[in-house]
């Protein structure tokens, strides 16, 4: 599966409110895919601590916090869900 120019190789984790795929990158480096689950009636308040969440990663540079690489909206049937591409951490949740 694909996700804009991103190859969706498995999920890491699936959430009341996302979903966080392992994919690769145009470049073929690993990346985690962070997307906004499909509801119905998806939460208002749901939606915007997602994406309240990309501008609080934007702001840190930290050893101890994932950066983000990219912010968007990816077109579907159920309407656009905003996503979130981070560097890949392996290891525990």
């Amino acid at each position: 599966r694909e996700l804009r120019d991103y190859r969706i190789l498995s999920v890491i984790s699936r959430g009341r409110v996302s979903t966080v795929f392992e994919a690769l990158d145009p470049g073929r480096r690993p990346v985690a895919i962070k997307l906004f689950a499909p509801r119905r009636e998806a939460d208002r308040e749901m939606m915007n601590r997602f994406l309240q969440e990309a501008g609080v990663l934007a702001r840190f540079d930290h050893p101890g916090v994932v950066k983000l690489l990219i912010s968007g909206y990816f077109h579907t049937e159920h309407g656009e869900r905003p996503y979130h591409v981070m560097e890949l951490i392996r290891g525990r949740p």
